[in-house]
Formats: structure tokens, sequence, C-alpha cells
């Protein structure tokens, strides 16, 4: 090899090592801001889901426990952090695994946890919240399942026999 080409190599490498150290850093980062968003569905603190998701942290996040963000805000009756994971387009249908809710989805944890609520009488208020999201997944559930049709039926159309 001549020094000219010698010289093209180790700047290739070079720059082939800068780019894996720049993207260790950029997921180390992706994964910092998504536990932050995990923590902050579980504490139902909105401003900050809505923060880290603007700074790109994944809607569809599962941390070390394997309990969705969407089945998360569930557990808790966080109806508010429930419509911004669905605005940022959140899946509604995956199933938890690892925990006490492995291979339930969202809604049938919101459902699991409204019938909770429903057995202590002095919870009437915490009741109502968690109706209130039990329809909201019953209705974005709907949605998706809709939604699902519609992109089968459009492939159908766009196959020939």
């Amino acid at each position: 090899m001549t020094g000219e080409a010698e010289e093209r190599e180790e700047d290739l490498q070079g720059e082939s090592d800068t780019m894996e150290a720049q993207k260790g850093t950029i997921e180390s980062k992706r994964s910092e801001l998504n536990q932050i968003l995990a923590e902050a569905v579980s504490n139902g603190d909105l401003r900050t889901v809505r923060n880290a998701l603007d700074n790109g942290a994944d809607p569809d996040y599962r941390g070390i426990s394997g309990n969705t963000l969407v089945g998360r805000a569930c557990m808790h009756g966080y109806l508010g952090i429930l419509k911004e994971l669905k605005k940022r387009k959140a899946d509604p249908t995956a199933r938890m695994s690892g925990s006490a809710y492995s291979g339930y989805n969202a809604l049938e944890i919101a459902r699991n946890r409204l019938n909770d609520h429903i057995e202590h009488p002095r919870s009437f208020l915490k009741t109502k919240a968690r109706n209130n999201v039990v329809k909201f997944m019953e209705q974005w559930m709907e949605e998706v399942k809709q939604d699902r049709i519609r992109n089968i039926g459009q492939e159908l159309r766009g196959l020939t026999v």
C-alpha cells in the first residue's frame, strides 16, 4: 500500500470508531430517557412524560420488568397519560411480561384494576376514575382493531391472484 492509501485507511478507521462511539452514546442517552419516561408514567407525572416523549423517548418502551407504559398507566389509573401515549402512537395491544400482569394487555389490566376498587366502597372516586380509564381503553382498542381491518383490506385489494 502506498502512504496515501494507508493514511486514508487510518482516517476511515478513525471515522468508523468515532461513529461507533457516538452510536453507543446515543443508545445510552435514549435508554436513560426511556427510564425517566417509565418512572414519570408510574408516578403520574404528565409534564415529564410529555417532555421525555418530545425529546425522543420511546412510547412503547418496556422497562426491565417487562411492563409496557400503557399498562403502567392503566395500573395506576392515569387517564391523561394514556391520552398522551395514544397521541404518541403507543401500542395498547402489547402484552405485559415479567410481572403480576404478565400476558395481560392494557385493557385487561384496566378492567382488573377496576374490579379491585369496586370491592372497596370508600374508593368511589378512584372507581369512577378507573371506569373512565376502562372506557378510554375500550375505545382505543376498538380503534386499533378497526384500523387493522382497514389495513388488511387495503393489502388484500393490492394483491393480485
